[in-house]
């Protein structure tokens, strides 16, 4: 099991390099307003995180985005998390463990490095999960040759993008997330996006 998880944060799977460009593919000003507009969503899948020696897997059992709200519930047998709810926005966090007191903060990410020994960036990562840059932040962009958001350098974080998949005629979305930065890596891999707009 541990060998199986190992390979999967490493990232250790052979696939084609990939030929990118920094130049926006045509129609990227009107796709990225898309992804923008698309802030009411909700996804399953699994989470993995690796800082220094340590690493951790989580199962994202949902992640509810409402524009700058969030509610996710993630759970993991190799944490003892049980079934964890982390809900609040990017200037509040509410996180609650099964058989111990709820923990509330001002400061999302440091309560998570309290609480968890490790953070995520939420603020941007509801935006970099969409595969857009979050905005009023500098940003470098790298572009496959489909046209999609390869890579996005922000906040000293770099976000690469993989799986695009289509939701519907208008929304295409990556389903493999991977971030780093120093050495902390995160890789995302949603199994279902699903809309929240009526």
């Amino acid at each position: 099991m541990l060998l199986i998880l190992s390979f999967w944060l490493t990232g250790c799977e052979i696939t084609p390099k990939r030929k990118s460009s920094t130049l926006p593919p045509a129609g990227w000003d009107e796709r990225q307003q898309q992804l923008a507009n698309f802030s009411q969503w909700n996804i399953q899948g699994k989470l993995a995180v690796r800082q220094g020696d340590r690493s951790d897997s989580l199962v994202i059992n949902q992640w509810v985005q409402s524009h700058s709200e969030f509610n996710i519930h993630v759970s993991s047998a190799l944490l003892g998390l049980g079934a964890t709810q982390i809900e609040g926005n990017p200037q509040y966090i509410g996180l609650y463990q099964p058989d111990e007191a709820p923990l509330y903060s001002d400061s999302p990410e440091l309560l998570l490095q309290e609480a968890l020994g490790w953070s995520l960036p939420l603020q941007s990562l509801s935006y970099w999960i969409r595969g857009i840059p979050a905005p009023d932040a500098p940003t470098e962009m790298q572009f496959d040759d489909q046209g999609h958001p390869y890579r996005i350098n922000q906040s000293e974080w770099e976000i690469e993008l993989d799986r695009f998949k289509p939701l519907d005629a208008e929304i295409i979305l990556p389903h493999k997330i991977t971030l780093t930065k120093g050495d902390i890596r995160l890789k995302v891999i949603v199994t279902q996006w699903r809309s929240l707009k009526k």
